[in-house]
């Protein structure tokens, strides 16, 4: 059973399962193309709340501590090891592999010979599918981040929509992370798009409220054979490479995740 045999149909939904019809973000966001582009999301994943992250230590003591609940993380000694945390995924569900990834570029030789390719139009549409209610009964965070140092002269600030808590740790781990980041994305700024989801609602079929997981990820797989995306859950990895980065473009065959081309230089555009 699919994700969307799950989650299409709106009148099997108990409404004791909400879908969060607020963005609730913060005053200083007035970026049009951000708040529409969240909204968007947000109407396709169907969450049950949104959560504009601040990359503040109070929230990461937040998100911590209810992993540490769920027992998706395990406190290391405090005296020893302060702030530190043991995390054991589940066994099927790695990162990344290669006969998991492509490369969707419009032209099939862009891909390189060693790379697997698909239709961008084609992955987009499957996607699509995937994300369509992917995160009931979920928080969808939405995660500003900066790749290099805040306003810094080639730093690339973008922000992510993932349900995962997990994900949003390490995104501060990784970035810039919070509303400091999210300051620079102003109407001219170039930012970049980015979606992730574990894959897992937290609805079952008939549309009733379902437990978590410790790790939740989703183990719909498809037939190798038939080149679809074998797996979607911690990490959909799609990639596209392309020569430029229009936002047209990106706006046309979004949900994606793109390797742009930038004066050069390669750079993350992820959808």
């Amino acid at each position: 059973m699919s994700i969307a045999d799950i989650t299409h149909s709106d009148s099997d939904i108990e409404p004791d399962v909400p879908i969060a019809t607020e963005l609730n973000s913060p005053d200083f966001v007035t970026q049009p193309e951000l708040l529409q582009w969240v909204r968007d999301i947000a109407a396709l994943t169907k969450p049950e709340h949104i959560v504009w992250c601040d990359g503040s230590e109070e929230e990461w003591n937040r998100l911590t501590d209810m992993l540490v609940e769920a027992g998706s993380m395990i406190a290391l000694n405090s005296s020893k090891r302060p702030n530190s945390f043991l995390v054991r995924s589940d066994p099927a569900d790695v990162a990344r592999v290669e006969d998991r990834t492509f490369i969707c570029s419009i032209n099939k030789e862009d891909a390189g010979p060693t790379n697997n390719w698909r239709d961008p139009f084609e992955m987009k549409a499957e996607l699509m599918e995937l994300f369509d209610g992917s995160m009931r009964g979920r928080t969808m965070y939405v995660v500003p981040f900066s790749m290099g140092p805040i306003g810094g002269p080639i730093s690339q600030v973008g922000v992510q929509l993932t349900d995962s808590p997990y994900a949003v740790l390490n995104m501060r781990i990784m970035t810039r992370m919070g509303f400091d980041a999210l300051k620079e994305i102003q109407k001219t700024t170039h930012w970049v798009p980015a979606i992730h989801s574990v894959g897992a609602p937290l609805v079952d079929a008939e549309g009733h409220r379902i437990a978590d997981v410790a790790w939740p990820s989703n183990p719909i797989n498809t037939s190798p054979t038939s080149q679809r995306l074998v797996k979607f859950g911690h990490l959909v990895l799609v990639m596209v490479e392309m020569r430029s980065c229009p936002r047209s473009v990106l706006h046309c065959v979004s949900d994606l995740l793109w390797v742009c081309k930038k004066d050069g230089l390669p750079s993350t555009c992820s959808l």
